[in-house]
């Protein structure tokens, strides 16, 4: 992404992305507080939002448990199997 720099530690963001994460969170609290003034269409808002995370939750959740073996049993392989696959010179040769 151009607008998040990510130099060091921490990301830096923008302007426009700290403005607009901070207009979401503010929509998203006046949401909050008119379903629990017991507004029908906030409720329902806010159970859809929460759906939605839930599934974001259960996919990153199921992605992480196939991930982490498979990262974990080759994470020594790429670089033995490079060095074994190529000679040291081979690299640094320019074909024309």
């Amino acid at each position: 992404m151009e607008n998040i720099e990510s130099g060091g530690l921490l990301p830096r963001f923008t302007l426009k992305w700290f403005s607009i994460c901070f207009t979401l969170s503010i929509l998203i609290a006046w949401i909050l507080r008119q379903a629990v003034m017991e507004s029908l269409w906030a409720q329902a808002m806010i159970a859809t939002l929460l759906s939605i995370a839930t599934l974001f939750a259960i996919s990153a959740i199921l992605f992480l448990t196939i991930w982490i073996p498979s990262a974990l049993a080759n994470l020594g392989t790429r670089y033995e199997q490079r060095s074994a696959a190529t000679p040291p010179n081979e690299d640094l040769e320019v074909r024309s």
